[in-house]
């Protein structure tokens, strides 16, 4: 089977998690936006990640076990659904423009400012606010824009709130080579 129709699959799956019906629009709306390297993209190159997510199709592997670590964090700090509805949707956008704001723009490594791209791309006013309030779109933003935390390009890129402090957490995590998501076993 075609990698990206499989992989489109897979991420329709972790929208379908969401319990908010109008998020769950919006990232469908998203997701039919992004470049179509992110479904086959590997997540990294040579450092970071686990060595399946430096393959062809690791990208939509590290958002999925970005998913599937939300549930542990769910049960770790106690969350609700809306705080739950919003780490899914940052782990589904985080890195949708990790290698460029296109397929014309790609590059073969992540680009440092690429948690800036997803805000850019949907911006409230005159796209998402089709789909969300503002605080949901504002919370959700926060936490792809500072997902880098300390390691980001600039401080004011990083933010110490709850949600994208734990986000930043799980994708830190996610991302260490020697720490292995299973996704079949999360939430169980």
């Amino acid at each position: 089977m075609d990698l990206k129709f499989t992989n489109q699959i897979f991420i329709e799956e972790e929208i379908k998690k969401v319990k908010d019906g109008k998020l769950i629009e919006f990232l469908q709306d998203a997701k039919s936006r992004f470049p179509d390297y992110f479904w086959t993209a590997a997540a990294s190159k040579e450092k970071h990640h686990p060595p399946d997510e430096r393959k062809k199709g690791g990208l939509v592997l590290h958002v999925r076990r970005l998913c599937a670590l939300t549930e542990h964090m769910v049960r770790l700090y106690e969350l609700n659904y809306w705080e739950r509805d919003v780490l899914l949707a940052a782990s589904i956008l985080h890195d949708a423009f990790s290698k460029g704001e296109s397929d014309k723009k790609k590059t073969s490594y992540s680009q440092p400012l690429h948690p800036l791209y997803v805000p850019l791309q949907f911006p409230y006013n005159a796209d998402a606010d089709r789909f969300i309030d503002k605080r949901l779109y504002d919370e959700i933003m926060e936490c792809v824009v500072s997902h880098s935390g300390r390691f980001s390009v600039h401080p004011i890129l990083n933010s110490n709130k709850k949600l994208p402090s734990i986000f930043q957490q799980m994708d830190y995590l996610a991302s260490r080579e020697n720490i292995f998501i299973d996704i079949e076993k999360a939430g169980k």
